[in-house]
């Protein structure tokens, strides 16, 4: 996946949880120097698929990208790579 945003323009990233039996969502790894994590929001609506949200502000132009990563798919238990979003982030 990859997505374009200038800097200072607010993203979300809205993750649906794998299906059950391939683990669940543990985190997102980035570069916080390029992007700021604005707010972190787990989605269980009944009747729902379970969904996290991750709201980003870009701080400079680069490129860079955002893993997010699963825990307990993996017979060591180690978190492994779910996604991985390449994020551009251009000049205002």
């Amino acid at each position: 996946m990859r997505i374009e945003v200038e800097q200072g323009e607010l993203f979300v990233l809205d993750i649906r949880q794998p299906d059950t039996g391939m683990g669940t969502i543990k985190g997102a790894v980035f570069d916080p120097v390029l992007l700021r994590l604005e707010k972190y929001v787990e989605d269980r609506e009944p009747g729902e698929v379970p969904r996290v949200r991750y709201l980003f502000t870009p701080l400079a132009p680069c490129a860079t990208s955002i893993i997010i990563k699963l825990h307990g798919n993996t017979s060591e238990g180690h978190p492994s790579v779910y996604k991985q979003i390449d994020v551009m982030v251009t000049a205002d």
